[in-house]
């Protein structure tokens, strides 16, 4: 388990449990709170639906369209009863173009993981036929992004006109960074995702979509972990520091700078780093072992929200962000229908 994923696993461990309705009404009581935008990670959130067992239909294969639709449809349906006024916006991964061989490679590392899932469908098809026997429960089943994508907004549709579904585009930069712009633009209260990037990119309440659970009453709890909760695990104070650190554990850009520590190394190494007025960005440049300062710039091009600029002329359909003056990031809405599709076609 690599460094950031076993962060990840620490944070969630280390947070109790709670009803959503009692966590989402601390969270609109929270004077940071401007909004009742939850900006979800869509990828993430389809691969965590996939796995969830309580979601798992009678079929003996992968579930049909409509038992799929029904089971995303009761989850979400949930999650706006304990949620009043919440505004569900769902971020897609959209057209991507990769110069740089890091982002080429994961997204290539993607859709293999992709492929081997699928594979495995026809293997356990293939085992049905000939034995007769179902699948079991906790293995990971394909489904193609856009059908899923088509269901939500078909669920969405019916759960109120103030959710949205949106497509992140980009050149040579990551979607997380994308999905972060956006959140930050519609002042959003929290993202729902199980990447750990976020617990690092974003300042508000991070919600793994793995540890919603629906009781039996028709409840749903969770475990959604505040900044606060996320600084205390490595015994921090900022985000910046938190930022920091994760350029120490490494990331999808860069390998670790500190080989082999652990989170607890890595935050008493931040905390003995002097400030002297230096910004996060400066520190990690001076971090940076590398011979072109090649690791710095590739996290800090994923990581530092502050270098983005919105572009001027963006609508409530079309976003887009430049970065070192060229466009990097644009963003497409999918519901409501109409939107242009702009930001795409300048990439």
């Amino acid at each position: 388990m690599g460094i950031k994923n076993r962060y990840f696993s620490e944070n969630v461990n280390a947070v109790e449990e709670r009803p959503l309705r009692e966590a989402w009404g601390e969270l609109q009581d929270s004077p940071n709170c401007e909004s009742r935008v939850a900006v979800f990670d869509g990828t993430n959130f389809h691969h965590s639906l996939i796995k969830d067992d309580q979601l798992w239909t009678k079929s003996l294969l992968v579930p049909r369209l409509k038992e799929l639709s029904a089971a995303i449809e009761l989850k979400l349906k949930a999650m706006v009863e304990a949620c009043p006024g919440i505004e569900l916006h769902v971020l897609f991964d959209g057209a991507c173009a990769h110069t740089n061989s890091t982002l080429a490679c994961k997204e290539a590392t993607q859709s293999s993981r992709q492929a081997q899932i699928l594979v495995r469908n026809a293997e356990a098809y293939v085992k049905f036929k000939h034995f007769g026997t179902s699948r079991t429960t906790g293995e990971a089943y394909g489904m193609d992004t856009g059908v899923f994508r088509r269901l939500l907004i078909d669920v969405l549709s019916k759960l109120g006109d103030r959710h949205r579904v949106a497509q992140v585009h980009c050149v040579d930069r990551d979607a997380d960074v994308g999905t972060v712009l956006y959140a930050l633009h519609h002042k959003a209260c929290m993202v729902v995702s199980g990447d750990s990037d976020f617990f690092v990119l974003f300042s508000g309440v991070v919600l793994p979509p793995g540890s919603m659970r629906l009781a039996e009453e028709g409840h749903m709890f969770c475990k959604a972990l505040r900044l606060s909760d996320r600084l205390r695990l490595l015994g921090i104070q900022e985000q910046e520091e938190l930022l920091i650190a994760a350029f120490l554990a490494g990331s999808d850009f860069h390998p670790a700078v500190l080989q082999g520590a652990s989170w607890n190394d890595i935050g008493r190494h931040v905390q003995r780093e002097p400030r002297r007025g230096r910004s996060w960005q400066a520190i990690v440049r001076d971090l940076d072992p590398s011979a072109e300062k090649e690791y710095s710039k590739a996290y800090l091009e994923n990581f530092d929200v502050e270098s983005y600029e919105l572009r001027n002329g963006a609508s409530s359909s079309t976003l887009s962000w430049s970065s070192q003056g060229a466009l990097a990031i644009g963003i497409t809405s999918m519901l409501p229908k109409g939107a242009t599709p702009d930001a795409v076609s300048e990439l």
